[in-house]
């Protein structure tokens, strides 16, 4: 009996072994994967065999409600802001300061004072400049065509005796202008009730450069103010500050914007631009292949991007020669994140592609929200893709 039971015990121990090699000899992602041999193949990265980024217009938003305004020019793309202060009479000023007359009235100091991030700042240094604008604007006013989709210039007029460069550099948290002239004097000593001082900042220069500033809707100690230094007669100086009544920017493009340079992957909200990427897929995949993984992987070009999170869809497209039209194909929405430049495809994107039901014309990245103007540099994108044989593939 006992000769019986070893025997027993020792069949049963094979039976195990045997059905745990085998577990791990059929395993998708075993010792297969690692080796680089058997059923499962892992393909070296994929470079791109085409890519571009196509505008699909400018939303009819109002920007500025979210706490920031941008100025400056990145990426073909330019940015201009506009503020909005009020200035109470001579009369009232006079009467604010205790004085018994407002003869005399002089103006010492005219400054605008805002604060900028600079953790969000872009560029080295840059230069800014300070105008007024040429026509009638308000919070609410849209900047775009709502047909066309293509922005609606609003032009900057200078202002006789302000300077017409303001040097900005990275790290300056709170920014000071000086706007005294005998033209602002006037307009605050000419005001019958309330001085409305409409201010428009736009980049200058031509290098790359942009200023994120608080708004109105940010954090009070922050927002946009113009500081008033006054006198009557010479005698004591007073002081008077006004914060934004209103603000607002605006992007448009410049040059042609970021689709005029063929090395720029980019993708936007807001000024909408969707890069289509199509890669090289090799030859020797058999046509029954199952595709089992991909994962796209891409560097982030941080100095010339502006986002923190950024939502977006996949689409496959379908290119119809009969109609002359293209078709996306809606697939997942992703984000990307500041430690997130990656994101696993759907299989069903390229599986299409290796078994040639569906012809490789790309994939599209088309962002999700509109609501604000981000956007993302793209570098080097790669997919990632591993596919099992068939069963009688040697």
């Amino acid at each position: 009996m006992r000769v019986y039971r070893l025997i027993g015990t020792v069949l049963l121990m094979v039976v195990f072994w045997g059905n745990g090699c085998g577990d791990r000899a059929t395993n998708p992602v075993g010792r297969e994967l690692i080796e680089g041999s058997g059923r499962v193949v892992e393909l070296s990265p994929l470079s791109l065999a085409g890519a571009s980024s196509v505008f699909d217009g400018v939303s009819a938003l109002n920007h500025g409600q979210s706490g920031a305004l941008l100025v400056g020019r990145m990426n073909g793309l330019r940015f201009r802001s506009l503020l909005r202060f009020q200035v109470p009479s001579v009369d009232s000023l006079a009467r604010a300061a205790g004085e018994r007359s407002a003869d005399g009235f002089e103006v010492n100091a005219l400054r605008l004072v805002f604060e900028s991030n600079p953790f969000l700042q872009r560029g080295d240094e840059g230069k800014l400049a300070v105008g007024r604008p040429g026509g009638d604007w308000n919070e609410a006013s849209v900047f775009v065509d709502t047909l066309t989709a293509a922005e609606i210039d609003l032009p900057a007029l200078s202002i006789p005796g302000i300077p017409e460069v303001f040097e900005v550099s990275t790290g300056d948290s709170s920014v000071v202008m000086d706007l005294m002239s005998p033209f602002m004097a006037q307009a605050i000593d000419t005001a019958a009730l309330m001085a409305q001082i409409d201010l428009m900042l736009v980049p200058a220069g031509a290098e790359d450069f942009l200023v994120v500033l608080t708004s109105r809707e940010g954090e009070p100690s922050g927002r946009p103010r113009l500081e008033l230094t006054y006198s009557f007669g010479g005698g004591t100086h007073h002081r008077y500050e006004s914060g934004a009544l209103e603000d607002t920017f605006w992007g448009a493009q410049e040059g042609g914007g970021p689709a005029s340079n063929p090395d720029l992957l980019i993708l936007a909200s807001g000024i909408r631009y969707s890069p289509i990427l199509r890669f090289n897929l090799p030859d020797n995949i058999p046509p029954g292949a199952s595709v089992n993984s991909v994962q796209f992987e891409t560097d982030v070009d941080r100095g010339r991007s502006l986002f923190d999170h950024f939502r977006f869809h996949v689409s496959r497209l379908d290119v119809r020669p009969e109609v002359g039209d293209t078709l996306f194909t809606r697939f997942n929405a992703w984000q990307f994140g500041q430690s997130q430049p990656s994101f696993v495809l759907n299989r069903a994107l390229v599986q299409g592609w290796v078994s040639g039901d569906i012809p490789n014309h790309g994939m599209r990245l088309a962002p999700v929200d509109n609501e604000v103007i981000l956007w993302v540099v793209l570098e080097n994108p790669v997919l990632k893709v591993t596919y099992s044989l068939p069963p009688d593939t040697r």
